[in-house]
């Protein structure tokens, strides 16, 4: 498995650090119905909140959490919500950190999905998310900046812009 940073300037509105307020999504599913279960991911999201709250000045109150053992569990359904939320929260300034650790796996067509819990191992188009639809929806209320960090296999695929590519080697390269 990869663990794959992803930065971006959503817009070009300034060339300046935003002065915005920081925010989190933090994912983390270990616990699979169809899929052989992680043992790291809800700990690991933990250890990141961490540092986020007292190495980088984020406040808990804008870190959304979801994985196995948060009160709000990792499903489908609570990704999409949180996203609504977050797209109702965010100002124009403010700088958007996604992190999702659990499995992804590609189609036959070779589109990248982040499976949830409840994921069956075929038809990924129906009832995993989308690599292609998460970045749009994140992007679709354009804050400042985006972080994605992608703590899963096949993440490598995702090149620096946030394409996916089949051939992994083209995504360890920096962009120019």
């Amino acid at each position: 498995c990869w663990i794959y940073l992803v930065g971006e300037s959503v817009s070009t509105r300034n060339t300046k650090v935003s002065t915005g307020v920081n925010h989190a999504l933090l994912i983390a599913i270990g616990d699979y119905d169809h899929w052989r279960d992680l043992e790291t991911p809800s700990k690991d999201a933990r250890e990141l909140a961490k540092i986020l709250t007292y190495k980088y000045n984020f406040e808990e109150k804008n870190i959304a959490f979801l994985s196995d053992d948060s009160p709000e569990k990792a499903t489908g359904k609570n990704i999409l919500n949180h996203i609504s939320k977050l797209h109702k929260k965010l100002g124009k300034n403010d700088n958007l950190l996604v992190y999702y650790s659990g499995h992804s796996g590609y189609d036959e067509k070779k589109n990248l999905y982040l499976l949830t819990p409840e994921c069956p191992t075929r038809n990924l188009h129906l009832h995993a998310y989308s690599w292609g639809a998460f970045k749009r929806n994140i992007k679709s209320f354009q804050p400042s900046e985006v972080t994605w960090v992608l703590d899963t296999c096949f993440s490598g695929g995702v090149t620096a812009y946030g394409d996916v590519v089949t051939d992994t080697k083209a995504s360890i390269v920096p962009p120019d």
